[in-house]
């Protein structure tokens, strides 16, 4: 925008608002404690739900079914099972002794 179109736009807001004179201040600060009073109480109300909700005791949930020993299947040996084997695997199979003579692995 230029300065002519500010100029113009400066008019026509000082023409719309021409006769227009703002609240004294007294009025607005009385105002306010209402607004927010009515604020105020939706908040508390929701609030005191929330914590209500929270603080309310629940019963405990049901214990798991019994679990049948017989109704399980171990599954077979996949086609990457030997990826899971460590090399080494047979000296970890056992504690060592070290009373032994001889050579340590």
């Amino acid at each position: 925008m230029n300065g002519a179109d500010d100029d113009r736009v400066r008019r026509a807001l000082e023409a719309a608002h021409r006769g227009e004179t703002p609240p004294p201040f007294g009025t607005l600060l009385e105002r306010r404690p209402r607004r927010r009073a009515r604020l105020l109480a939706p908040l508390a109300f929701a609030g005191a739900l929330v914590a209500t909700l929270l603080l309310w005791p629940h019963a405990p949930p049901p214990p798991p079914p019994p679990l049948e020993l017989s109704s399980l299947r171990l599954p077979s040996r996949g086609p990457l099972d030997f990826l899971l084997q460590m090399p080494g695997e047979a000296m970890l199979a056992e504690t060592p002794r070290f009373d032994a003579k001889g050579d340590w692995p």
